[in-house]
């Protein structure tokens, strides 16, 4: 429609549908020529336009026109800059950025199909508790190392957002081997909560919705033991964003065993309730209630257009994360094939 129209046209889309490579193709197939645009802090009109250039064998300037005079001219996106750290490639160092701040600044480039990849982790007091083969806080770790090490691929920039009753812990979103260790090492070392008061999710989700300002990946990891009110914001990040949830699950929290008298403490607001578990009764209403609320977390997160894995301290989590990526594959793929194909003329 383009070259028909003899104008020119803006091509968006999430990262990963070959646009430049669209681009490029069609640039041969038209027999046209092709330029390419990286917009950078330090841009100036000649990267555009082009400049004069001396040579000295000719003895007079000579024009070098910029990458604007194409037929087809394809504008990068640019993700910014930041401080250099230890281990990163000293060629993507901006050398003006850093002349002029007199401290080293990484130039980062988005790299063409590449995403960004946001591990939002609760690390309320309610995590620290498992009866199984570890604590929920663990399994979160756990999760984190090996979505950072599948995910963080490819150019792929991997940031993480830490929330207890309010968002307490930030590492922005880079690539590399050494950012994957201290995104990990800061999950790992993150000190339990001491304070009193609800996880507030809401608070969380809004923060990363302010800080993902591209398309991104955010995986949510929670045992979604919070107070109503995160449908409305979980709702608007997934309008925007790619949300996948990993609900922390101990099976104490579904099922209480008949141990006799027992007194159980919140551990995010400290209240105390002393019951006798020896009651069917009293069992058969927590197991109801338990249910239920598992029942409203997953409508919640279905109508919000949210995957879910069910991660659980008593059983390793390599084999139910595999078949959560095996289901969602399957079913991404359902939903492709059943797209309505070209209708014959």
């Amino acid at each position: 429609m383009a070259l028909l129209a003899r104008g020119h046209v803006l091509l968006e889309g999430v990262p990963g549908l070959a646009k430049t490579a669209t681009v490029k193709a069609l640039a041969r197939v038209v027999g046209g020529t092709f330029g390419r645009i990286q917009f950078t802090p330090d841009l100036v009109p000649a990267d555009l336009v082009g400049t004069r250039i001396f040579t000295g064998s000719a003895g007079h300037f000579q024009t070098e026109l910029g990458p604007v005079f194409a037929n087809l001219l394809l504008a990068d996106e640019f993700a910014g800059v930041r401080e250099y750290q230890p281990g990163d490639d000293i060629r993507r160092i901006d050398w003006n950025l850093t002349a002029r701040s007199n401290t080293p600044f990484i130039r980062e480039a988005q790299a063409d199909g590449a995403i960004d990849v946001w591990l939002v982790v609760d690390v309320s007091p309610s995590v620290d508790w498992g009866t199984g083969l570890c604590l929920k806080r663990y399994r979160a770790i756990e999760l984190a190392a090996v979505a950072g090490q599948l995910l963080g691929r490819h150019g792929n920039r991997l940031g993480l957002l830490l929330f207890a009753d309010r968002p307490i812990g930030l590492v922005p979103p880079a690539t590399g081997r050494a950012h994957l260790e201290r995104v990990v090492g800061r999950l790992r070392l993150q000190p339990r909560s001491g304070s009193r008061g609800p996880t507030d999710l809401s608070a969380a989700l809004d923060a990363v919705r302010r800080l993902a300002r591209r398309p991104s990946l955010i995986v949510l990891t929670s045992d979604f033991l919070v107070p109503n009110g995160w449908a409305a914001p979980l709702r608007l990040l997934a309008q925007r964003h790619e949300v996948v949830a990993a609900r922390l699950r101990d099976a104490r929290e579904s099922s209480l065993p008949d141990v006799g008298l027992v007194t159980f403490e919140d551990p995010e607001t400290g209240e105390q309730l002393t019951v006798n578990t020896s009651n069917p009764r009293l069992r058969e209403r927590f197991n109801r209630a338990a249910e239920a609320q598992t029942q409203r977390i997953e409508t919640i997160l279905a109508g919000c257009g949210v995957d879910q894995v069910v991660l659980g301290t008593d059983e390793p989590m390599l084999p139910a994360l595999a078949t959560f990526l095996d289901a969602r594959r399957r079913r991404r793929g359902a939903r492709w094939a059943s797209r309505p194909g070209p209708s014959a003329a």
